[in-house]
């Protein structure tokens, strides 16, 4: 299943900038929970979301 890039976009700023939870997502756009997951997973896999994880010793950067 291809889920559009504003889906994608849409889906990833409401679980990361606005700390939504995946079933809260699926309720506000009457999707199931899994299909957010799924939309996650893509959005990451296109480049959507970026994570780094910073070492507080030395401040190295880890990216996903």
């Amino acid at each position: 299943m291809t889920y559009n890039a504003e889906l994608q976009h849409k889906v990833a700023k409401l679980y990361y900038l606005e700390d939504l939870k995946q079933e809260s997502i699926a309720r506000r756009l009457k999707i199931s929970r899994y299909k957010v997951s799924r939309i996650l997973k893509k959005a990451k896999n296109n480049g959507f979301i970026k994570i780094d994880i910073i070492e507080p010793e030395n401040k190295k950067t880890h990216s996903l």
